[in-house]
């Protein structure tokens, strides 16, 4: 059989995040189908909620099936306290990859890839970049950093490194080698460049009249009320004031009838205090914050939803999650200009509708044209929404490009 084939996989997140629980994990248990089947996946997270010994024991035995298995390591926000991690962090990851006999990294994100890139030149084991994208550009847009900022600027290195350093790279969306070119001036070869947006267990999201009448009927809406779904936070890449302007305008026009359904960690107070700023009343809300496994059940209450993302220049070159889970439950979508290839497939597609600017105007455009897919068949929207997540966010996706990498690799 030869050397077992063990894989370190680094990530940025806590492993109760969206990110791990909703992209992640089922593209590592795509992974495992083609890797050795006596090989380890070892999952790397930041603790930020300090899992305890027996709750890593019951998500390892729940995993065990698909071989991954975990490690942690305490997170502290990036910057001077971080670095220092750093400092123990790189040779823990080095040890690791040698006492595990890992055989190749796969770093997710930017951020990772900046931990997966020293790792790897440190063991000298091949580096594979998941859903790379901007991230230090997209911190400067989103206000957080400038360009003179020390972590923009070593993060800026990283990416362009890690981007030459690996052996292929699984970008979130295929302008990822323009933007390298452009941004980096390096182009990445060819040969090792595949795209993959965040995909969708459609087994999992997927709309069922039945359970959204029991749901909806759960959470006291009438069979008349319209109900906006947002699953997500506000500030930081997404809109947050201007998101509940947009909530008036829709309050505006359907008065009463219109419920916002928000899955969300902002707690109750925090929504009422930015609802009552855009004098809305706060029964329109309803706020939950619930665990990924729900997320299905509570979609399907929905009439349509929203991707609020801040329109900057690098979210061309995202991937919002929600948006597969969104179509493959059937929802018509309202989302920002240019947010990955999202908002062209909305727009060709009839599927919702794209805000081009943050004006009332624009947004009472995006109002009538929900409202006249609202008065279409139902079946028919929803059937017809469902395609775009076959077509665009479907897991076969990732399997084909990870049986081209197994092939490669070779």
């Amino acid at each position: 059989m030869g050397k077992r084939k063990n894989i370190l996989v680094i990530t940025y997140w806590d492993f109760s995040e969206a990110h791990i629980q909703a992209n992640v994990l089922p593209n590592l248990k795509i992974l495992s189908r083609f890797t050795d089947p006596e090989a380890s996946i070892f999952l790397f997270c930041f603790n930020k909620k300090h899992l305890g010994k027996e709750d890593v024991l019951r998500i390892e035995k729940e995993l065990s099936v698909f071989r991954i298995r975990l490690i942690f390591f305490d997170y502290s926000h990036f910057g001077v306290k971080m670095l220092i991690r750093y400092v123990w962090l790189i040779p823990y990851l080095s040890y690791k990859v040698f006492s595990a006999r890992i055989t190749s990294i796969y770093a997710w994100c930017t951020t990772a890839g900046a931990i997966g890139y020293l790792v790897s030149i440190i063991t000298r084991r091949p580096l594979i970049l998941e859903s790379y994208e901007p991230h230090a550009e997209a911190m400067v847009e989103n206000g957080y950093w400038t360009t003179k900022h020390f972590a923009y600027r070593v993060l800026s290195f990283f990416e362009k490194k890690q981007a030459q350093r690996a052996s292929f790279i699984i970008a979130a969306n295929s302008g990822m080698r323009q933007y390298v070119q452009k941004r980096y001036n390096y182009t990445i070869p060819a040969d090792i460049f595949f795209s993959k947006p965040a995909c969708v267990e459609l087994d999992t999201f997927y709309p069922d009249e039945a359970k959204r009448n029991l749901i909806r009927a759960k959470l006291g809406y009438r069979d008349d009320d319209i109900v906006c779904l947002y699953a997500g936070k506000f500030g930081g890449i997404y809109l947050k004031e201007e998101t509940f302007v947009f909530f008036r305008s829709l309050y505006d026009f359907w008065k009463e009838r219109i419920k916002i359904l928000l899955l969300t960690a902002h707690t109750t107070e925090e929504v009422e205090e930015l609802a009552t700023k855009a004098g809305l009343p706060f029964s329109l809300f309803t706020v939950l914050y619930v665990s990924h496994k729900e997320v299905p059940e509570y979609m399907r209450a929905g009439d349509f939803a929203i991707c609020p993302v801040k329109p900057v220049p690098t979210k061309r070159y995202c991937t919002p999650v929600k948006n597969g889970e969104y179509w493959a439950s059937g929802l018509p979508v309202v989302i920002t200009k240019e947010i990955s290839d999202d908002s062209s497939i909305i727009e060709q597609n009839m599927a919702g509708a794209v805000l081009y600017n943050l004006s009332s105007e624009e947004y009472q455009k995006a109002i009538n044209k929900i409202d006249k897919v609202l008065h279409q068949d139902r079946k028919s929207v929803t059937d017809n929404i469902r395609l775009l997540a076959l077509q665009h966010r479907n897991y076969k996706i990732a399997e084909d490009i990870y049986r081209q990498i197994s092939l490669k690799r070779s």
